[in-house]
């Protein structure tokens, strides 16, 4: 169970890509130096082939890392982050609860949705709640 979690938390990560890219990399150059020991030639091109794959791994997540933090700037998401117990956790509350409840929606999956819904979308799946309640649609933590 811990090593599932920590995996988790490490593919979660924009820059894992990289990683990823680096290690399947080290890999084919590993490869490439011990082709020799082997004594076979087509280990050799092996190693050049998945180095060669680490690179374009690498050019694909520092490409899609790019074009993430680009969207993110230009599209924030609503609401703001705030510190629950150590962790960063996306609330975006709406209507003032003047001392009345505060309604707090279901998490339905890893950003608030299940359906791939945009945030637009999300707040549509619930009712408004009436003037003297507060809304509080929450996300992941961070």
């Amino acid at each position: 169970m811990e090593v599932t979690n920590a995996l988790y938390s490490f593919l979660s990560h924009s820059w894992s890509g990289l990683s990823i890219a680096a290690m399947v990399g080290a890999i084919g150059l590993l490869v490439v130096r011990l082709s020799p020991r082997l004594g076979h030639r087509w280990v050799r091109f092996v190693g050049y082939a998945v180095t060669a794959a680490g690179i374009l791994l690498g050019f694909g997540a520092a490409t899609t890392m790019r074009k993430v933090e680009r969207a993110l700037a230009e599209f924030p998401p609503p609401g703001k982050l705030i510190d629950v117990g150590g962790y960063r956790m996306h609330i975006q509350a709406e209507g003032d609860a003047k001392g009345g409840p505060e309604r707090r929606p279901a998490r339905h999956g890893p950003e608030g949705d299940s359906l791939g819904l945009s945030n637009q979308d999300f707040r549509t799946c619930h009712t408004r709640p009436p003037p003297e309640h507060r809304y509080l649609p929450a996300g992941s933590p961070c």
